[in-house]
């Protein structure tokens, strides 16, 4: 039954959080490669409030606006994954 109540937790964690991903522009394959892009790597654990947001890649050349975004991003609440914690990262590009 754990089992199953894991995949239940997942897929509400999933389908809250797609509401939100939806509102993203995502940058396309070609822009990651060629666009400025700050990658921010954090952590989402069991209450939803974000930890460990870190810069993970920085091609912009100004460390204060990785560090900016790292502070925003660990300021977020999102919907709790459930019992356990989700590493993430997610790209900011112009």
């Amino acid at each position: 039954m754990a089992a199953l109540d894991k995949v239940k937790e997942t897929r509400a964690f999933v389908e809250e959080s797609w509401v939100e991903l939806q509102k993203v522009t995502w940058p396309d394959k070609d822009q990651l490669q060629s666009a400025t892009l700050v990658v921010i790597a954090f952590t989402i654990p069991p209450d939803g409030q974000v930890t460990r947001a870190s810069v993970e890649r920085n091609t912009t050349g100004d460390e204060a606006l990785g560090r900016c975004l790292a502070g925003q991003v660990g300021s977020w609440r999102l919907p709790a994954p459930g019992a356990e914690a989700v590493a993430m990262s997610i790209p900011f590009s112009r």
